[in-house]
């Protein structure tokens, strides 16, 4: 059972670390912007770390690549719907494949790499609606 913010907390972290330990050049640049941003080196500067650029792409693309849930809490329908020729009746629970999602080609190009610059703000604006949202969207998006 997952509690919210301690398991998908160690998850992020996890994934974030197994990910940076590969990536050396990644090391480099987040340290020195790390380095750039701490302004009192004995005391981190939180507001200044996660308003870091190559620290928020490195952390997006770790949620992207090993997102803490498989697929999400199940929503019911509140009407009938029809997706192309399946038609589904109102009160029916969908669970929505957020990793699967996350992993797929016509979404992301070469997607099982781990790459950075998916998360630029010029590469941002390409991305398809809801197409990363690693903690989900709308009225019920995780607190955790």
């Amino acid at each position: 059972m997952q509690f919210a913010g301690a398991d998908t907390s160690r998850t992020i972290s996890q994934s974030f670390i197994y990910f940076l330990s590969d990536k050396p050049e990644l090391q480099a640049k987040i340290l020195e912007e790390v380095d750039a941003r701490i302004y009192n080196k004995s005391l981190i500067d939180f507001d200044a770390l996660f308003n870091s650029e190559y620290f928020n792409m490195m952390t997006k693309e770790s949620l992207r690549r090993f997102n803490p849930f498989v697929t999400s809490s199940p929503r019911k329908l509140t009407q009938d719907i029809t997706l192309g020729n399946l038609k589904l009746k109102k009160g029916l629970n969908l669970g929505f494949p957020v990793l699967t999602m996350h992993l797929m080609e016509k979404f992301h190009k070469d997607a099982l790499s781990f790459d950075i610059t998916r998360h630029t703000p010029e590469n941002k604006l390409k991305q398809t609606k809801l197409t990363f949202m690693p903690f989900f969207a709308g009225k019920r998006i995780c607190i955790g």
